[in-house]
């Protein structure tokens, strides 16, 4: 609650958006779609994305303005749309029953475990839109939730393959790693922890080289991005929560409440599924009231299923709270104790 707070008194943004080609611009998907189709004929990912962003107004520096190629590849030899889709839906429904075998191990009711998997489904649904195998948030976010169903205390390596993919595909799923390895590190253990951070270690010099392929294609007159540290605050936040089937035509103020259930849901619940993802959750929370454009809104993907999640647990956490409260109130007086003055 205190971190959403703060967060809401980040100031919003001032600075100007980048200029863009306003004839020729086309939407993000649109040039990712574009970016594969002429991989798919053969040409290198970086000559063909460079030119593509070039074409079409947007930057080609930093290096970071390049989307990793993992996507690109994995589209490619795919082949067809419909093969994409099946296989975005495939790693949606292994997410699903990993979660519904997850929240079996936990201390919940049938009917808070249905009602957890069923919400949880909501954050998922971007998955069937048309375009949805083309956005590189959509498999990271799925894999993000996969890895948080997969891990386990005596079972842990598919959960850190999991994360290191939703890396590959998205740069942002990055600090998702540091929080599992901030866990393992905290409950000692040991090896589960090198093995996250080999992960990290192996991601970030993949990473480099990427950003080294990536510098190398601009040209002098390109575009150059004004940078995403906009401190947008909690009025960005919530754009990036919309993107939940159920809360995307919900009010400012619905969403922020949602928000403060969903962490208080994850965070009251003694499992280190729970745990992780709560703190996964107010983490992007807090970077997301810091880093963004407008335009980035779509960000939320990578955390849409963790809210609904939280959220379906939150009368559990409500409730015990409650009995906690009402049990320290009704404590008899200890002897001995001061008793207040009669006046």
């Amino acid at each position: 609650m205190a971190v959403l707070v703060v967060v809401s008194t980040v100031p919003g943004a001032v600075s100007p958006q980048p200029a863009r080609a306003a004839a020729e611009h086309r939407s993000d998907v649109g040039l990712y779609r574009a970016i594969v189709n002429r991989v798919s004929r053969g040409e290198d990912y970086y000559v063909a994305a460079a030119a593509e962003q070039r074409a079409n107004g947007y930057p080609t520096a930093p290096a970071v303005a390049f989307r990793e190629p993992a996507e690109t590849l994995l589209l490619v030899a795919l082949q067809t749309d419909l093969a994409r889709h099946a296989a975005l839906l495939g790693l949606a429904v292994a997410a699903t029953l990993a979660l519904w075998f997850a929240l079996g191990q936990m201390d919940l009711t049938p009917a808070t475990r249905r009602w957890s998997l069923l919400l949880t489904l909501t954050g998922m649904a971007v998955c069937l839109a048309q375009n949805a195998p083309y956005m590189h948030e959509t498999w990271a976010g799925l894999l993000i939730t996969l890895s948080l169903a997969l891990r386990r205390p005596e079972r842990w390596a598919l959960s850190v393959c999991a994360a290191f993919a939703a890396c590959l595909l998205r740069e942002l799923a990055l600090p998702f790693l540091f929080v599992m390895l901030a866990f393992a590190a905290c409950e000692r253990r040991w090896r589960e922890s090198l093995a996250w951070l080999g992960a990290i270690a192996l991601f970030g010099g993949l990473f480099a080289i990427h950003c080294v392929l990536a510098g190398a294609q601009h040209r002098v007159g390109d575009l150059a991005s004004g940078g995403w540290l906009r401190f947008g605050g909690l009025s960005f936040v919530v754009a990036t929560l919309r993107w939940n089937a159920v809360l995307a035509l919900a009010p400012g103020g619905v969403l922020i409440a949602v928000l403060c259930a969903s962490a208080l849901g994850l965070s009251g619940l003694r499992h280190g599924l729970a745990s992780r993802a709560a703190l996964t959750l107010i983490g992007y929370v807090v970077a997301f009231a810091v880093v963004g454009r407008p335009d980035n809104q779509y960000w939320g993907i990578l955390y849409a299923p963790l809210v609904p999640l939280g959220l379906a647990l939150a009368p559990p956490a409500l409730k015990d709270l409650a009995t906690r409260a009402m049990a320290k109130t009704a404590l008899p007086e200890r002897s001995g104790a001061p008793q207040p003055s009669s006046a």
